[in-house]
């Protein structure tokens, strides 16, 4: 991938560069050649004039006779031939004078002159003619294949009768233009190679940083693919690239905490079924085998009950956990009082608080009105419950509260007994993350309570928290968005099922 684009980027650099060589040499090219011919024409007007006032000095235009028996006075031919010179070595134009006949009468090369040769152009012809009476035209063909062409400015010389007497012709060769040009073309390509050999360094260079970041990336990628998600890319700058780069590292740090999430949740189920399954496997292979008396039969039976029940919570507890990590736990937000739940499932684990013999203290059950899902909402707080019962030793103390502040209802659920490490409270909302290691005070938990009771309350747009002193006690605490009043509902007649008593959830989730 890095080669292919690296090759694009260049081919396109190359040919963008090329391009706009050849466009700017083309552009120097012609405004060079545009600007000559218009430096020329007007020195050829500028000689032109010269050649008038000085043949308008000597020559009276206004005699009898043709042109050529105008120019009979040798002194006067003289004088003229010299002003004639003296333009040609003053402006580099040829100045020479035809009759009506266009026979030549005069030349500034005297004896050399070979402008005779060919006649007027008949398009010269008709515009010296015409009102124009004068004509501006070039040979650049001529000039570019043959090296005769010239820049030709030609007028006519009248009588004060405005009577055409004969033609007056001023001319510079155009080989001097092409000889220019190539100079300049020389010098262009010159530079330019210097130039494009410059380019294509920097372009090539640059162009190998800009891709290194994806080369690198790719080289990433395909370590991810292999299981390797230790990769990753160097970020530098702050441009596209180097955001580009920064968020593909942030792919792979959730990346690599996904995997290990997925390790340590196979591991952990793995682990969770497999005690039970031997457990299970060692009592009935003993009593098919007889190794176990026939007397204690029973007695093992009943706990391989225990571990077929814990093993059902546990599929139920996965099943519960998939279904809200997919989403498929839709939300029915409504405002009900959150004592109904909490009353509950205290009625519900009364049976249990009982035989423990856990102290309940009174319970300030003021109504308080939050925006939530009540099902959830049940299972989050039997789910605190049902850890509170577990680790609150025989004549330790449960409590429950509530509180109203700044928009949000806040449920306290407290236990006495051993409280939770501190080291530990970062991770007891972890999936299958039990607090008693040894598993002596919960045989029975699968340690995807806390877990599926804190993502049920971020579902609800609320927050799930804990604090703990060691060896004191252990708070949970649910913050849910505030709703309606209880007075307030039935005032703008809102009161549904959702404010009556709710009816206990039988099944038992997480633990």
């Amino acid at each position: 991938m890095q080669d292919s684009l690296f090759k694009r980027y260049i081919t396109a650099f190359g040919m963008m560069l090329l391009t706009c060589t050849l466009l700017l040499g083309l552009a120097l090219l012609y405004f060079s050649a545009y600007n000559y011919s218009k430096q020329k024409r007007n020195i050829l007007f500028n000689a032109a004039s010269m050649a008038i006032g000085c043949i308008n000095d000597n020559i009276d235009l206004n005699a009898e006779g043709s042109l050529t028996d105008l120019f009979s006075d040798e002194y006067s031919i003289k004088t003229v031939q010299t002003e004639f010179a003296n333009i040609y070595k003053t402006t580099g134009a040829t100045v020479y004078i035809r009759d009506l006949d266009e026979s030549v009468v005069l030349c500034a090369d005297g004896i050399y002159c070979i402008h005779g040769d060919a006649p007027i152009p008949d398009s010269v012809l008709d515009n010296l003619l015409s009102r124009y009476q004068s004509d501006y035209h070039v040979d650049y063909w001529e000039g570019l294949f043959r090296g005769t062409g010239y820049y030709s400015y030609s007028c006519v010389l009248l009588s004060s009768r405005d009577e055409i007497r004969g033609y007056l012709f001023c001319v510079t060769p155009v080989s001097p233009l092409y000889d220019y040009l190539s100079e300049m073309a020389l010098t262009f390509l010159i530079s330019t190679t210097v130039m494009i050999i410059l380019a294509t360094v920097i372009i090539y260079f640059t162009t190998r940083l800009l891709v290194q970041p994806l080369h690198e990336i790719t080289s990433a990628a395909d370590k991810f693919g292999g299981g390797d998600f230790s990769a990753r890319v160097t970020v530098t700058g702050e441009d596209e690239m180097a955001k580009l780069a920064a968020s593909f590292n942030h792919m792979a740090d959730s990346l690599a905490e996904y995997e290990n999430t997925r390790r340590g949740f196979v591991a952990n189920v793995s682990h969770e079924l497999r005690t039970p399954m031997t457990t299970i496997g060692g009592y009935i292979d003993g009593i098919l085998d007889k190794t176990i008396p026939a007397d204690k039969e029973n007695h093992y039976l009943s706990i391989v009950s225990e571990e077929v029940k814990r093993l059902s919570r546990l599929t139920s507890s996965l099943l519960d956990l998939v279904r809200v990590e997919e989403g498929a736990v839709s939300t029915d937000m409504v405002t009900i009082n959150v004592w109904e739940v909490i009353l509950s499932v205290m009625g519900n684990c009364e049976e249990r608080i009982s035989r423990q013999r856990i102290i309940v203290p009174d319970i300030d059950d003021e109504p308080r009105y939050a925006l939530c899902d009540k099902d959830m909402l049940y299972q989050v707080i039997y789910n605190l419950v049902d850890n509170a019962i577990k680790y609150t030793p025989e004549n330790g103390i449960l409590s429950i509260r509530s509180s109203l502040s700044a928009g949000y209802v806040t449920i306290y659920v407290r236990n006495t007994g051993r409280g939770i490490k501190e080291e530990a409270l970062g991770y007891v909302f972890e999936r299958f993350y039990k607090v008693d290691t040894s598993r002596g005070l919960d045989r029975s938990g699968t340690g995807l309570g806390l877990y599926i009771a804190k993502t049920l309350t971020q579902k609800m747009g609320g927050e799930l928290a804990v604090s703990s002193i060691y060896g004191q006690y252990a708070e949970f605490s649910v913050r849910l968005r505030a709703g309606l009043s209880h007075d307030r509902l039935i005032g703008r007649g809102k009161r549904d099922k959702s404010t009556s008593q709710i009816t206990p959830i039988d099944r038992k989730v997480g633990g």
